[in-house]
């Protein structure tokens, strides 16, 4: 899902408050989330990608299909910020700043049948305050990143940016940081907005609840709801709002790390431009993210709150 730049941001929020572990393969399937003895009964299989159109919008609707031409090359660049507070018990006992990053990538879009097969690699990557992050240990998050310079991934969506096959792995050769290094590989698939199959109008709305095992702790699905704004042509401006699982559920983590998930919310939002005839939209916006649940202080169950604050930008041609 997410085929917004901020569901990147999002979900590595998530975890980052949880403190997770490791992402699991990228291509893994759809998969009952761990039974946590602590909870109940685990959650149902969840579908990972789902699509609802929830309102058509006004009259003189048309069906959304890109229309990018064989053999087309884009540029993208990604600007990430976030920051993260976590409570215990109403006490605040982490504050992290991840440094603010710079991506940037080259896609070359082939045309398949029904759509798209697309290969990315990056170009650059900058931050100006990694030590910020990691005192003593910026050299080592920089020299992880440096490895993805040229590194290709592969993915596919249809006609309605609907995601399809991927391949996106790290280099072998990578042994730190590689959480970051996933997120950052992830960034540019992510970025491709799904259209519903209905016709729509001005003020149509549809949600996609996205479950990624692995990349996030939550074992349900996050939702992102999509807006079309305006239409002028093929040039569409949509906004894009996120929220968490609002529901009680596991958490995909060992009992003795978090023992349960009690509800979740979002607020703000991400504006996107694009073109039919391109796959990478320009994005910019901010989203707000309180999850609260339960974890362990040693032997100790206490009440946790994690609030983050993502801002992303997105910038195509």
């Amino acid at each position: 899902m997410v085929r917004a730049a901020a569901r990147l941001a999002a979900l590595t929020v998530l975890s980052a408050a949880c403190s997770g572990g490791e992402p699991a393969g990228a291509d893994a399937g759809p998969a009952v989330p761990y039974r946590s003895t602590l909870i109940g009964e685990p959650a149902p299989a969840i579908e990972r990608f789902h699509l609802t159109l929830e309102s058509p919008g006004s009259e003189r609707r048309r069906a959304l299909r890109y229309r990018a031409p064989a053999g087309g090359h884009e540029r993208i660049h990604i600007w990430t910020d976030q920051s993260i507070d976590v409570f215990v018990a109403g006490r605040r006992v982490n504050k992290v700043a991840p440094p603010t990053t710079e991506v940037s990538f080259e896609l070359d879009v082939a045309r398949q049948a029904g759509g798209y097969r697309c290969t990315g690699w990056i170009t650059d990557t900058s931050s100006a305050d990694w030590e910020r992050m990691a005192p003593g240990g910026g050299r080592e998050l920089r020299s992880a990143l440096e490895q993805l310079r040229g590194h290709r991934v592969t993915f596919e969506v249809d006609e309605r940016g609907m995601p399809g096959a991927t391949s996106i792995t790290l280099p072998d050769t990578l042994e730190t940081n590689r959480a970051e290094a996933l997120d950052v590989l992830h960034a540019v698939n992510g970025a491709v907005v799904p259209f519903p199959s209905e016709p729509v109008g001005v003020g149509a709305k549809w949600s996609v609840a996205f479950f990624e095992p692995g990349r996030s702790n939550l074992a349900g699905s996050v939702t992102f709801t999509y807006e079309l704004i305006a239409v002028r042509g093929d040039r569409l401006e949509l906004s894009m709002t996120f929220a968490p699982p609002s529901e009680p559920s596991p958490l995909s983590l060992e009992a003795s790390q978090v023992s349960g998930y009690r509800s979740g919310s979002g607020s703000g939002a991400f504006k996107i431009a694009l073109d039919l005839g391109r796959l990478m939209p320009d994005i910019s916006g901010e989203v707000a993210t309180d999850i609260e649940g339960r974890t362990f202080i040693g032997s100790e169950e206490l009440p946790f709150r994690a609030h983050a604050v993502s801002r992303q930008r997105i910038e195509s041609r």
